[in-house]
């Protein structure tokens, strides 16, 4: 039994070793990289489409498009680059 006990012990030190060398070496690496803005979004958190209301005209019945406030193009869909987050890791 005093074998056991001794494994046991063995591999839980083992394990709590390898999980403190695991968060040291993911906060090594989080603290080297730089956040900087998104350059698919450029920090909006969405990318860039040509309005689908007005289909890039701005105008929408005679009148300045509801979606795009005249301006053709929106920020519509979560970006793919960052993630919504508008923001990037070098």
């Amino acid at each position: 039994m005093t074998k056991q006990v001794s494994n046991f012990k063995f591999y839980v030190f083992a394990f709590i070793l390898s999980i403190s060398a695991i968060a040291v070496s993911c906060n090594t690496q989080s603290s080297n990289r730089e956040p900087e803005k998104c350059g698919g979004c450029y920090g909006k958190g969405s990318a860039l489409y040509t309005c689908y209301i007005c289909s890039g005209s701005g105008i929408e019945n005679g009148h300045t498009c509801s979606k795009c406030k005249g301006d053709k193009m929106v920020y519509d869909k979560v970006c793919k680059v960052c993630g919504g987050d508008g923001i990037q890791y070098n």
